[in-house]
């Protein structure tokens, strides 16, 4: 292979692992929304449930102060019950003064059992906001995860035949570019790998200007890194040195 065929192939390989690393990117980036989607409908059936429960401590609460004027309804029944067996003017005077106050906490029970029951009822809009939410969020969910199982079996078959593309690829590659090319793929990892040059003789990648003989020995075909980041120098398809 002369230099030009090697820059094409090398142009070649940086575009392969350019489409994988797309559609990789893609495929990940459904699996991200799904999980995404999934983190927010937790997020709204767990706020659901915490609204339930305040509701249902909000009746409770209801409950207990209906409870604790239903008592102190019967006590007062049962202290003015006890005036006409009083024995004496005295007597007669303080449970009249004890039927005053527990008229008077009856009353403010039977308040805040109102208050109390009046916060409940209205508290169900809360509930039904985070109804809504909910439903929401699971129908995003559920959007989501059909678009990305119809999408992801084609990606799928798309990221096998760029494989094999690229299998095909490195197939053709000389020897002395093969063993570079090995190594270099394992430390960069895909697109990461090339560094092509720039008209100005610069490395594509860290963007360090080059010696003019590497820029001439590159172009003459040689398999050589940047001195600066380490990436596979090539010259790219239409590379012109200004």
């Amino acid at each position: 292979m002369d230099g030009k065929e090697i820059a094409a192939l090398i142009d070649e390989l940086h575009g392969i692992h350019r489409a994988l690393a797309e559609l990789n990117y893609r495929i990940q980036r459904g699996r991200r929304a799904v999980a995404a989607c999934g983190a927010a409908q937790k997020k709204a059936a767990d706020a659901l449930a915490a609204r339930r429960e305040e509701k249902q401590n909000l009746l409770l609460a209801a409950k207990e102060k209906e409870r604790e004027s239903d008592a102190a309804a019967q006590e007062l029944e049962r202290r003015r019950s006890q005036l006409d067996a009083a024995k004496s003017n005295r007597e007669y005077e303080s449970i009249q003064i004890q039927i005053e106050s527990i008229a008077y906490k009856n009353d403010e029970l039977a308040e805040a059992a109102f208050e109390a029951l009046t916060v409940a009822e209205e508290f169900d809009v809360e509930v039904e906001r985070a109804e809504t939410a909910l439903k929401e969020e699971t129908e995003r969910l559920e959007k989501t995860r059909a678009t990305v199982a119809e999408s992801e079996p084609k990606l799928a078959a798309d990221v096998e035949r760029t494989q094999a593309r690229l299998r095909d690829a490195e197939g053709r590659l000389p020897r002395d570019w093969a063993g570079v090319y090995v190594r270099l793929i394992k430390d960069f990892g895909g697109e990461e790998t090339f560094a092509p040059l720039t008209g100005e003789g610069y490395c594509g990648s860290c963007r360090r200007r080059l010696p003019v003989e590497t820029v001439a020995k590159v172009c003459g075909g040689a398999a050589l890194t940047c001195p600066a980041c380490g990436r596979l120098l090539y010259m790219p398809v239409g590379f012109v040195l200004k």
